[in-house]
């Protein structure tokens, strides 16, 4: 898996012809959301296209944890494999008015007892990449700034490639985005706004992390 500017779905160079100016499905933000549902849609066969803001690797500051159910996620995407490089953990420690909590992930018949240190600006890159080689057209430095309303209802956006300043427009019967949008208009149905990877606490080299995990 390559997260090369050279792949042929994965880029920073969005000039004219890159993407087709329409797609199956349009997501807006490439995080691990965004980029997870790119990568099963284009597994289903569709044509995706993918636009991140942001050019990869960027750090963020959240989520470097990934809790047994994220873990779960990402082997069903085929990267597990990935994910082993990085720190192991069993389970939490929690640390609240002079007591301290340690609890083991519990045994269960679907996810794994154990979760997985991986930093933002590494896991956010591997599921991008990972979108990209599944056949998502993913493209990096790209901003959607303006959403393409027909009868009230969102069938597209205006993206700008923030090297050059140029804009185009997507047009598509499906738009999603990473997080809930912000505008008030209605969404094209079915509008897929795909959830954030369950995000957890910082890293610490000892079986247990310290602080709580909250999922999705």
């Amino acid at each position: 898996m390559t997260n090369s500017e050279d792949d042929n779905h994965t880029d920073t160079d969005d000039g004219p012809g890159t993407t087709p100016e329409r797609t199956d499905v349009l997501v807006v933000g490439g995080g691990p959301a965004g980029a997870a549902t790119s990568y099963w849609l284009a597994k289903a066969g569709h044509h995706v296209t993918c636009v991140e803001r942001k050019t990869f690797p960027r750090d963020k500051t959240c989520g470097d944890g990934l809790t047994p159910r994220a873990v779960k996620q990402l082997t069903d995407m085929g990267l597990y494999d990935a994910l082993t490089p990085y720190h192991r953990y069993t389970g939490l420690r929690a640390v609240a008015h002079g007591v301290t909590l340690e609890l083991q992930w519990p045994k269960h018949p679907i996810y794994p007892d154990h979760g997985f240190v991986v930093r933002r600006r590494d896991l956010d890159q591997l599921v991008f990449a990972h979108a990209a080689d599944a056949g998502a057209h993913c493209h990096q430095g790209t901003e959607a700034v303006t959403p393409l309303l027909t009868n009230g209802l969102v069938t597209g956006a205006v993206v700008k490639q923030k090297a050059t300043g140029t804009t185009r427009e997507i047009h598509c019967p499906f738009a999603g985005a990473g997080r809930p949008p912000e505008r008030s208009v209605q969404l094209s149905p079915p509008f897929a706004v795909s959830h954030s990877l369950p995000s957890s606490v910082p890293a610490h080299r000892r079986p247990f992390c310290r602080g709580l995990s909250a999922s999705v």
